[in-house]
């Protein structure tokens, strides 16, 4: 199958399973998830970001998938949280997880630790910040 976006396209990640795509977009600031089988669109999560997506990364388990954004912003997303909605026809989120005021400006990467503890995050602004994703906080900074 091929997929055909109407809006640019800045990232993309395989779940580790091989099951899921994710995408993070310009313009519209949104992730999409798509299965991998059929490029069936799983969820696609808009609204969250204020700019453009520049990173997004699949957990291990494929559970969970992170994105970042020049918004200045990181976001967690569950997808076991994922839920149908029955007046859109789709799968919709409970929403993310949200990292904010940890970079002055554009955050241009991510990376998920292997036991989901911790997201890495790098920025335009010369740093990289390292997250407690249960306690939301940022537990370091390098210069």
């Amino acid at each position: 199958w091929s997929v055909v976006h109407i809006r640019p396209l800045t990232c993309c990640d395989v779940s580790l399973d091989g099951k899921y795509v994710v995408t993070g977009s310009d313009i519209d600031n949104a992730v999409y998830v798509r299965a991998t089988e059929t490029g069936e669109i799983i969820t696609n999560l808009q609204e969250q970001h204020r700019s453009t997506v520049t990173s997004c990364c699949f957990h291990p388990d494929g559970q969970r998938l992170a994105s970042t954004s020049c918004d200045g912003t990181a976001r967690i997303w569950d997808m076991s949280l994922l839920v149908w909605d029955v007046t859109m026809g789709d799968f919709r989120s409970q929403g993310p997880r949200s990292l904010s005021d940890g970079h002055q400006g554009c955050i241009s990467s991510c990376v998920i630790s292997s036991d989901a503890s911790l997201i890495v995050a790098g920025s335009y602004d010369q740093t990289i910040s390292v997250w407690d994703t249960a306690g939301l906080y940022r537990k370091l900074v390098l210069k």
